[in-house]
């Protein structure tokens, strides 16, 4: 019986993950910061409209954090009664619970799709 020798060189990690946009601050991450942003929208509470326009996602872009820049955001977030509709407290939550799927499908085609 003979010997089969099988060489297989692999490019380095952290290439791999660079080439494929899952590096920090890499394109699938900034999908992922900005689809938060929009698809809260919907969710965050509405008076005068300045929480609702106050999300911004941390510098550099790609950290995977998204902060409303209102003095008044976090009691927001936590005790807000809401509307009856979709906008009140734990907006990201809410949102999360009905759309991660699109999320998840949308970094997928990040990670498919070159810059």
């Amino acid at each position: 019986m003979a010997d089969i020798r099988v060489s297989v060189e692999l490019k380095p990690a952290n290439q791999i993950i660079g080439e494929r946009g899952l590096d920090k601050g890499g394109r699938v991450q900034r999908y992922i910061d900005g689809a938060v942003v929009d698809f809260c929208e919907p969710y965050v509470p509405f008076d005068t409209g300045a929480l609702k326009e106050s999300p911004r996602t941390c510098s550099p872009p790609g950290e995977g954090r998204v902060v409303y820049g209102v003095p008044y955001a976090r009691r927001q977030y936590y005790e807000n009664k809401g509307d009856g509709g979709l906008r009140g407290a734990r907006w990201f939550d809410r949102m999360k619970a009905d759309r991660l799927d699109e999320i998840v499908q949308g970094a997928k085609e990040a990670i498919r799709n070159e810059e």
